[in-house]
This record gives C-alpha cells, sequence and structure tokens, in this order.
C-alpha cells in the first residue's frame, strides 16, 4: 500500500481525542502505519477561536504532511 496519510478531524464541541474511539485501530488493521493517522487537538470552544481560525491550521496541518514534515 502507497504511504498515505490520514487526517482525523473531531467536531467542534468534542474535548477529548477519545471522540475518534477505535478508528486508529480500524486504519491500522486495513494496513496503515500508525505514523501516518494524525489526530486533530485543538480547543474549539474558544469563543476566540473562529472556524476561519481552525480552517487555517487545518490547511497548515495538511500542507506539513504532503511536505514530509512531522506536523506538531
Amino acid at each position: 500500500m502507497p504511504v498515505s496519510h490520514v487526517v482525523l478531524v473531531h467536531g467542534y464541541s468534542v474535548r477529548s481525542l477519545n471522540a475518534y474511539a477505535n478508528f486508529p485501530a480500524l486504519l491500522q488493521a486495513e494496513g496503515y502505519a500508525n505514523t501516518t493517522i494524525f489526530l486533530s487537538a485543538f480547543n474549539s470552544l474558544d469563543d476566540a477561536i473562529t472556524c476561519d481560525d481552525l480552517a487555517v491550521a487545518l490547511e497548515d496541518h495538511i500542507s506539513k504532511l504532503e511536505a514530509g514534515a512531522a506536523p506538531n
């Protein structure tokens, strides 16, 4: 399987990465390496953070993946 990255993005009011349940394990069972699965972790409940801010952060995250850099 070619190297593919999977970015899981949680919903607006989610407070925990536990929201992903066993999605990462299911992806690994399908052959995705743990190092290619990224779980988003951002505070979406802060009123100072807008949807545009979240979109920019996600775009930056994906750009780093495409460039081969490890996103933070």
